[in-house]
């Protein structure tokens, strides 16, 4: 069943209807509202009623960040649905009032700028005041090939510029030394630009499960301080295979006998750790001590090999 259309109706200048429901508000509205929420325009050719076809609600929502500030690319793509000049001396001056950017800039377009359509204004414009610290990186921002081999490409330039961010601040606080380690973060910076998103526009219930995901990544990649050991923060060893790797970073280490000829010794710290042990054995049962390491132990002939003394009251 085909399903009925609706358009702008003229309700005794009442009410009229936002074809964008952009905002929780005109949603809920399902797009019905009173005639004053809706900006007006001297444009009578595309809009009968002197009023643009997107409600306020939805203007602001879709043009203003979650800090109140004008995201100017969002403003544009509204000022050019409703053939309205961009020009940057009324924006200049929108921006530097004490009242609603918007409001402000719509009405002196309307009073002052009458017949003018999108062509009239000067859409190659840099503003750098009044803008969000994001929209004032934008200005002169172009993803290089290495950011988008690193990333990807399907982003925006905006959410290379998050990416790069996060990645860059969670390098500098943390020891980020394997692939591994690298492939994490990559995740987490993606997860944290997604759930910024979502909050941003209030979808809580996708926020909750992105969140869920980051602190998952963020435990199982140990950049938190909770999931770190003792031996992380103090940079401690904490298995035998990291002890070898230590030892042995810079080069292999031969056994002992190797340099048994160049050293001129037949025992090493290990007899003397045997015979310590053994002593103590020996003092808790009172029984006297060794003074010199048992005959017992490996010892090197001159031809370099090892061999067991045998215990001469047995030959």
């Amino acid at each position: 069943m085909a399903t009925k259309i609706k358009t702008i109706k003229n309700t005794g200048d009442k009410t009229a209807y936002c074809t964008m429901q952009y905002s929780n508000t005109c949603q809920k509205k399902e797009g019905v509202n009173k005639i004053s929420n809706f900006y007006s325009t001297a444009d009578t050719t595309f809009f009968k009623l002197g009023k643009l076809h997107i409600c306020k609600d939805c203007i602001k929502d879709y043009c203003y960040n979650s800090n109140k500030e004008l995201m100017v690319d969002n403003f544009k793509k509204i000022l050019m649905l409703c053939n309205l000049p961009f020009l940057s001396k009324e924006l200049k001056s929108a921006l530097e009032s004490e009242n609603d950017t918007i409001g402000t800039y719509l009405k002196n377009i309307y009073l002052n700028y009458k017949g003018c359509g999108w062509e009239a204004g000067d859409n190659d414009f840099k503003p750098t005041v009044g803008l969000s610290p994001i929209d004032n990186l934008l200005i002169d921002f172009k993803p290089t090939t290495e950011m988008m081999v690193k990333w990807g490409f399907n982003y925006k330039p905006e959410q290379y510029i998050k990416l790069e961010n996060f990645y860059n601040q969670m390098c500098e606080t943390n020891e980020i030394e394997t692939t591994q380690d690298k492939d994490y973060l990559k995740k987490l910076a993606v997860i944290s630009m997604k759930l910024d998103e979502e909050l941003e526009v209030g979808n809580y219930a996708s926020s909750k499960q992105l969140g869920e995901l980051f602190s998952k990544y963020m435990a199982d990649s140990k950049f938190r301080a909770s999931d770190k050991t003792d031996a992380d923060k103090s940079g401690g060893l904490r298995s035998f295979s990291q002890i070898y790797a230590e030892v042995e970073k810079d080069e292999f280490i031969p056994p002992w006998y190797k340099f048994e000829k160049i050293k001129g010794l037949t025992q090493d710290l290990v007899d003397k750790t045997i015979m310590h042990i053994e002593n103590f054995t020996l003092r808790a049962n009172k029984i006297e001590r060794m003074n010199e390491p048992p005959i017992d132990t490996p010892k090197i002939n001159e031809d370099g090999d090892i061999f067991i003394a045998e215990d001469e009251s047995n030959g």
